[in-house]
């Protein structure tokens, strides 16, 4: 449990009395200060430090690293290394991982690589852990050709991959659905002898159910319950999902059964919001409903994702009054995001309720929500899907007001209403002045209009 507030107290309780003028101390401060994501406040005790004389070490810059990193500002955390590098200052293992790992998660795997092309060339000790970072890194950003490349050096260098490295390289795969080649490195790292963990078979099961292949991943699932192998939540959530998804609730439900029968505690956002998306999508309110009560009992508080799932669910299933008073509650809750407003926005819509919808959208415009290019494309499809073509003509022609640029779905919803109206001339005088101010129709804009 993180008490960083609690210690940044305690030293500057232990300031007051003057026991806090050592490089540790102020190391511990910066530390916390940096977990906050308060950088700022780290730099200013680093300046402290210098005034009180003290030569801040390596274990100072690391915190400071993170910190940056943390916050995102990896450019500025690359530039610290460098600038310490000019002063002779003598970075570690640690340092160098920090800035990989804050290249690649803000996705700019190239300059991790790049930064540790030049690590080698300065002859710095690496380690394992910032060679994985870069394979993960390339594997997130679909780039696994680069990945496997790199994985290749890194057998070279004699660094063994482990089941993280694996892991990423099979997740890289799946979603970019090269689902033959992840099953050929799975068996791989089998005959290699790395045990695959929980996170292998999450994603191994959840990429077989996201291509419909429920029955196989079936069959994995058994086995791992046959081996008595200890599933976790997320496991047992992706073969619910994929059965959710195929509407084979039933199925879902013996999931859910073994998975409470061995002990494993669902949670609100990887369980009970996916049971309850998938019962209302077969119009079994009664289930969803029934689902809900029991989360509530277990003391299992609804989040903004389940209250999403709800609101979906009574629009689906015919009952927009009880999800409108959901919007309330979760608006008076300050519970609400633009996906809330989005999912309002197209139910009304779908509902007729044209006029309801526009006040809600005026509402959001004087302030109580941020409008944006999606709730102004669920608007235009939805009135022109209703046949109100002059209201989704003026929120079309609002968008260069707002700041807000069309983009394809925006572009072809407005589009294809005109066709349907057998406006052509005006749907093709749009095209055209959309292609005047830089917005490139896809092939499906086009598609439309032929």
């Amino acid at each position: 449990m993180k008490h960083d507030a609690t210690a940044i107290h305690i030293i500057e309780r232990m300031d007051s009395m003057g026991m806090s003028r050592h490089v540790f101390v102020l190391n511990i401060l910066i530390n916390c200060l940096c977990r906050l994501k308060r950088s700022d406040l780290g730099f200013s005790v680093l300046a402290k430090m210098f005034k009180l004389g003290l030569e801040p070490n390596v274990v100072t810059l690391n915190a400071l690293l993170n910190g940056l990193c943390e916050e995102g500002k990896t450019a500025q955390a690359s530039t610290l290394v460098e600038e310490m590098w000019g002063k002779g200052f003598m970075a570690n293992v640690y340092t160098y991982c920090i800035i990989t790992k804050g290249l690649c998660r803000s996705g700019d795997t190239s300059k991790a690589v790049q930064f540790i092309r030049n690590l080698e060339e300065r002859g710095c000790e690496l380690n394992v852990v910032t060679y994985k970072t870069i394979i993960d890194g390339y594997c997130k950003e679909g780039l696994v050709a680069k990945a496997f490349g790199f994985f290749d050096c890194m057998i070279h260098w004699g660094i063994q991959p482990d089941v993280f490295t694996y892991n990423s390289f099979i997740l890289g795969l799946c979603r970019c659905g090269q689902w033959e080649e992840a099953q050929v490195l799975l068996s791989e790292m089998l005959r290699g002898g790395t045990k695959p963990d929980n996170r292998t078979f999450s994603i191994v099961l959840d990429a077989l159910c996201k291509q419909g292949m429920t029955d196989e991943a079936r069959c994995i699932f058994d086995l791992l319950i046959e081996m008595d192998i200890e599933l976790n939540v997320v496991t047992y959530s992706s073969l619910i999902n994929g059965y959710c998804l195929q509407n084979q609730m039933d199925d879902a439900a013996t999931i859910f059964c073994l998975m409470t029968a061995r002990k494993c505690n669902p949670n609100v956002v990887t369980y009970y919001s996916t049971l309850i998306n998938g019962y209302f999508g077969v119009k079994r309110v009664d289930k969803a409903m029934s689902l809900l009560r029991e989360m509530l009992e277990k003391g299992l508080v609804p989040n903004v994702a389940t209250y999403h799932c709800l609101m979906d669910g009574f629009f689906l299933t015919g009952n927009p009054r009880v999800a409108h008073q959901l919007f309330y509650k979760m608006l008076a809750c300050n519970h609400i995001n633009q996906r809330t407003y989005a999912i309002m926005l197209d139910g009304l819509c779908k509902y007729q309720q044209i006029d309801k919808a526009m006040a809600l959208f005026q509402q959001m415009e004087d302030g109580i929500g941020n409008v944006n290019i999606i709730h102004c494309t669920i608007l235009t499809n939805d009135m022109c899907e209703a046949g109100e073509l002059g209201s989704a003509r003026n929120v079309f022609n609002s968008l260069d007001a707002k700041g807000l640029r069309p983009n394809n779905m925006t572009l072809g919803a407005r589009i294809k209403g005109l066709c349907k109206a057998g406006q052509i001339r005006e749907a093709c005088e749009l095209l055209h002045n959309m292609n005047k101010k830089g917005c490139s129709p896809n092939d499906l804009v086009y598609n439309i209009i032929i």
